[in-house]
């Protein structure tokens, strides 16, 4: 078997919604008071199966879904007295919890702050009525509002999750969203795309989104505002006040270990990468990691240098040459010649005396730059 990490972060999936929105692919489930207990102990034997001496080292912590904030305290509680058993937690920097505004109380809020979470996600997506209401979310915009109101009383680090790119929306509405975000003083914006998955709702309605031009005029947008307003883009869609990143998130970009746990989830311990069940009965049967199963095989070294290549080219730093030297021993100047030529001319990356940057075209554009190189 291959050895477990001595330092990790961990993602705990919650998959149950209150309201499923018409616009997610990700793996959720109708909320069910009936289902609750028996998942978060299929979760806890999970979290139990990664017990190891010495105990593995957590950077830190991300509760996500799905919405965790539908779940009573009681859960979450139980979920971290587990972690807490199994897991090296004298070094976390970081606990996250994804929060939607229908499910913030000053009650639920102080739980969470006594439980020790650092950080909350408020899933807002929007401040203007009709694009709350087209969305499909299960909070109105006052409850936005109301939301906000209540985690200003207390000392999380806030991000507030914004979308762009909806049908017939304008610039003056993103803007407008953005300067109400920034009146609640967060720390972190995330800002996403609308984007039409398959098998979602909106894919079936045959939703059309913004165009190319004008999607792409909106992220401009945004990255010029947020920057003027002394947010730092640290990521194609995450933006920061400074020491304010998510450490959580930055080290899937940098290629750290992590566990995922719950239904679904993914984990990521070097050569192996690897996933749940998304089959809720079969998870709460046999919740164990696949990381275990003695087949499980390793990835290769192209593989992990294409997903690096990918984690690498959504951060600012980029490619650096001499680190793919010293990791996978090759010279990526002279390998991909070519392809850094054709996307410099494009304007989709910059080339640097130490290596290559994704830019703002290019970080719009980023599956397509990831594709020359894999």
């Amino acid at each position: 078997m291959h050895p477990l990490p001595s330092q990790a972060s961990l993602y705990i999936h919650i998959p149950f919604c209150s309201t499923i929105c018409p616009f997610c692919d990700f793996t959720k489930l109708k909320s069910n008071d009936s289902l609750f207990s028996s998942y978060i102990d299929a979760c806890c034997q999970e979290i139990i199966a990664y017990q190891h001496s010495p105990a593995i080292e957590l950077v830190s912590i991300f509760f996500g879904g799905g919405t965790p904030s539908c779940l009573p305290i009681s859960y979450i509680s139980q979920l971290l007295k587990t972690i807490q058993t199994t897991f090296n937690c004298s070094q976390i920097q970081e606990i996250t919890m994804e929060i939607n505004p229908e499910d913030v109380s000053l009650s639920y809020l102080k739980s969470l702050q006594d439980l020790g979470f650092t950080r909350l996600s408020l899933g807002v997506q929007t401040f203007n009525h009709d694009e709350c209401e087209f969305l499909g979310r299960g909070h109105t915009v006052t409850q936005s509002y109301q939301a906000l109101d209540h985690i200003n009383q207390f000392n999380f680090d806030l991000n507030i999750d914004l979308m762009f790119g909806l049908p017939n929306s304008s610039l003056k509405n993103l803007e407008y969203s953005l300067t109400q975000a920034l009146d609640y003083n967060p720390c972190h914006i995330s800002s996403y795309s609308l984007t039409i998955e398959p098998n979602t709702p909106f894919f079936k309605k045959q939703v059309s989104k913004a165009s190319h031009d004008t999607d792409f005029m909106f992220y401009s947008f945004l990255i010029d505002f947020l920057t003027q307003q002394d947010f730092y883009h640290y990521e194609v869609s995450s933006f920061s006040k400074l020491n304010y990143d998510c450490i959580h998130n930055k080290r899937y970009w940098q290629f750290d270990s992590y566990i995922g746990i719950g239904l679904g989830a993914h984990s990521f311990i070097s050569p192996y990468r690897y996933h749940n069940q998304t089959s809720l009965n079969t998870y709460i049967k046999s919740p164990t990691p696949a990381y275990f199963l003695a087949d499980f095989q390793p990835l290769s070294q192209q593989d992990l240098m294409s997903e690096n290549i990918i984690a690498n080219l959504r951060i600012p730093s980029g490619i650096l040459f001499e680190d793919y030297y010293d990791r996978y021993n090759i010279d990526f100047e002279q390998i991909f010649a070519t392809q850094i030529s054709d996307l410099s001319q494009q304007n989709l990356i910059k080339k640097t005396a130490t290596g290559i940057q994704t830019t703002k075209k290019g970080l719009y554009l980023l599956d397509n730059v990831c594709l020359s190189f894999l």
